[in-house]
């Protein structure tokens, strides 16, 4: 199994400048889910060790452990907590499934005081159907991907690479602000079909 070369990691670090890009930008971490189901416990259990490394390790040789904890503490209070806990939009004039959702479906600004929504809904019930409806296109999408590839150079894998790369357009507020570059991998996978 070991001798099948494209189930194992290869040695050019690519695992670690994957966990780079994870620790750089977070949507990408929705790619451990697919790694799992592909039951490729390899390639997840070193993008993992490449998360602790250039989450905790690499900063920590530069500004110390107790800096980089109170960062990264601090860090995820503002990034990932508000949104993840309670379902807070930033932006709400983002393209993504969050933003529209609270645009659409709720008495809030679309820019500065220019309201666009067509419902009047409670935030809380905004939070749940963006929930709802984003769980159910992950779940559809895993199901989707659940074939296990033998390769990772199959087109197959190119087209599921594609896939999350759009849900990860789609589910965060953040990543369509400036990250529209995303869609390369997409539009050439179209190109491709």
């Amino acid at each position: 199994r070991v001798a099948a070369g494209p189930l194992v990691p290869n040695s050019s670090g690519s695992d670690h400048l994957f966990a780079l890009a994870i620790s750089v930008k977070v949507t990408p971490i929705i790619f451990i889910p697919y790694l799992l189901l592909q039951r490729r416990w390899l390639v997840t259990v070193f993008l993992v060790a490449g998360l602790a490394l250039w989450l905790l390790f690499v900063p920590a040789l530069i500004f110390g452990w107790n800096q980089n904890l109170t960062w990264l503490t601090q860090w995820s209070n503002i990034m990932l907590l508000p949104y993840l806990q309670h379902g807070d939009v930033l932006y709400p004039n983002s393209q993504s499934i969050p933003s529209s959702i609270v645009r659409f479906l709720t008495h809030t600004p679309a820019f500065s005081t220019h309201y666009v929504n067509i419902l009047s809904l409670s935030p809380a019930t905004a939070v749940w159907i963006n929930r709802i409806l984003l769980g159910s296109l992950g779940v559809a999408g895993l199901f989707w991907m659940r074939r296990k590839l033998s390769s990772f150079r199959t087109p197959f894998f190119f087209l599921s690479v594609s896939s999350i790369a759009i849900f990860m357009l789609l589910a965060s507020e953040r990543s369509w602000n400036h990250h529209f570059v995303t869609l390369i991998l997409p539009l050439t996978a179209s190109g491709m079909i």
